[in-house]
């Protein structure tokens, strides 16, 4: 939290795939609820920003604009 009075947090997700068994698609989801609640939320309409950078390396074989 790098700016605690906007009471925002930057979370960063990084992923490892194996080299041998890459998928065409990753999808990534919010859950729609909350541990020992009953209700059913919607976690999503508080993101605020959201943003996509691939490392990956020189001889990979992808193309993340598609």
């Amino acid at each position: 939290m790098s700016r605690p009075v906007s009471h925002l947090f930057e979370v960063t997700i990084e992923v490892e795939l194996p080299k041998d068994n890459v998928p065409e698609f990753l999808d990534f989801q919010m859950p729609t609820w909350s541990p020992g609640r009953y209700s059913v939320f919607d976690f999503a309409k508080n993101v605020q920003e959201f943003g996509i950078r691939e490392i990956r390396p020189p001889n990979a074989r992808c193309d993340a604009r598609r």
